[in-house]
């Protein structure tokens, strides 16, 4: 049930904007401008990266940031940016090492801790995750995303009840949330917080009707409860909606067990 976040979210809203903005300025001809120098060419260079990373070409993007790093070795940005492409390509060692480089050239630049955390979860070190995570949320400490991933870390580091305290903060900030409401349901349940799962994950199918995480989930926990006729009709939903063959063979024999020993009470 814990959902991972999404490897796509890495700022790159703030540089489209960026692009958008300094090419209104250009001229429409490439050839009327002068050779520009090598800080203008590389900066040129992660702009377009930018852009060929927004429309779905990594690969491109890639090599147009190496190239901007070969002309210029000084920029965090496209070192940065070259590690958020590393890291959608599941590159993690390659992702941490260009996001440190951005970070030792610039210790404040917005977003690398959060990546660096992304890449050593993914990579399975949780103690250098939560201290890049923290290190984002002391300049963001608001960051729902930080706070979700923040909180998957912990979970996983065996401390449920600072986990819980991290999705709480995110879903202030973020009420509409649902993985952080899925997430939240799941540790509640683990902790045998049934009450408490049970209403994070009604909300999410106040907020997402058709959610089948939740309705799943929620003939889980009746079952398990013992109130039978609750788990089949929330797995009966479930089952309509489902289209996975095997989710749908599953969602059918988990139907028939409880209607069995429904039947001999």
């Amino acid at each position: 049930m814990i959902m991972q976040a999404r490897n796509s979210h890495f700022l790159w809203i703030f540089w489209a904007l960026l692009v958008a903005a300094l090419s209104a300025s250009l001229p429409d001809s490439a050839s009327c401008r002068k050779p520009a120098p090598p800080n203008e060419q590389a900066d040129d260079m992660t702009r377009s990266a930018i852009v060929k990373a927004n429309s779905g070409q990594p690969q491109q993007a890639e090599q147009l940031l190496t190239r901007s790093i070969k002309v210029s070795d000084r920029n965090p940005a496209a070192y940065y940016n070259r590690g958020k492409v590393f890291l959608i390509q599941g590159r993690f060692a390659d992702a941490i090492n260009d996001l440190s480089h951005a970070l030792k050239l610039d210790p404040n630049i917005a977003g690398a801790h959060y990546a660096r955390g992304l890449a050593y979860k993914r990579m399975g070190d949780l103690s250098r995750a939560f201290k890049d995570f923290s290190a984002e949320l002391k300049s963001d400490p608001n960051n729902s995303d930080v706070l979700l991933n923040r909180s998957l870390v912990l979970f996983d580091s065996g401390q449920p009840d600072s986990a819980i305290k991290d999705l709480t903060q995110a879903l202030e900030v973020s009420p509409g949330m649902i993985r952080a409401l899925e997430n939240r349901a799941y540790m509640f349940q683990q902790l045998g917080r049934y009450d408490d799962a049970i209403t994070d994950l009604t909300r999410v199918l106040a907020l997402e009707s058709d959610n089948l995480n939740a309705m799943r989930y929620l003939g889980f926990i009746h079952a398990r409860l013992g109130q039978s006729e609750k788990a089949i009709r929330w797995y009966n939903m479930a089952l309509k909606l489902e289209k996975d063959q095997a989710r749908r063979a599953r969602l059918t024999a988990e139907i028939r067990q409880l209607a069995t020993k429904k039947g001999h009470k």
